[in-house]
């Protein structure tokens, strides 16, 4: 079963076409595998977040007919530094948690987030689920934590712009045998150094 829609939650991405999306392309990959051979292939592709794409799995019925324990565990397909925070949301939502889950750690594919966004994620998400015992309500706080996060990231880009717009860029000098003279290089302004590499973090 593959889930995933887009990475709304963690990078503010606008919804791809039908039939683009994460789970989709999941689902493809493994058809051209040939693992249809094996096992019933199925994809959900609403999620715009791992909390969703827990919720949708049930909600849409995907695990219906299983019953997952230390001797048929659900096996979790992901990142080793995102497997933590996917148990803590499949107990939240599925009830399981221990040897009732199996890592399965994936490698490449994606780029590491910096090194405090997901420590940071996990730590919020126990916190603002604290409580929350029904998937609407689930739902609501992660909104509301969605939110706040982007404004500590937009808070945090303004403040590394505004230290880049003070730096000026000196020019290199000529190498030996280098005619004529360096031409002077323009202050870059506060949006210098602020593209980033593409992340993944829900």
């Amino acid at each position: 079963m593959f889930s995933g829609g887009w990475a709304e939650a963690a990078e503010g991405a606008h919804p791809p076409p039908e039939g683009w999306r994460e789970g989709d392309l999941m689902l493809r990959q493994a058809l051209a595998a040939g693992l249809d051979r094996h096992a019933e292939l199925r994809a959900e592709t609403r999620s715009r977040s791992t909390l969703e794409n827990l919720l949708h799995t049930v909600e849409d019925g995907l695990l219906d007919g299983h019953a997952f324990g230390p001797g048929h565990p659900l096996g979790i397909v992901s990142h080793t530094w995102h497997l933590p925070r996917i148990r803590y949301l499949a107990r939240r939502t599925l009830g399981l948690r221990g040897p009732a889950l199996l890592d399965v750690h994936a490698c490449g594919g994606e780029s590491l987030p910096r090194w405090w966004r997901e420590p940071a994620a996990r730590i919020a998400a126990r916190l603002w689920f604290l409580g929350a015992r029904d998937p609407a309500g689930l739902l609501r706080r992660e909104r509301r934590l969605v939110t706040s996060m982007r404004r500590v990231d937009r808070l945090a880009r303004r403040r590394r712009g505004a230290a880049g717009g003070d730096r000026a860029v000196v020019p290199p000098r000529p190498g030996p045998g280098a005619s004529g003279s360096a031409v002077p290089v323009p202050d870059p302004g506060p949006a210098a150094g602020r593209a980033r590499p593409p992340r993944r973090s829900t």
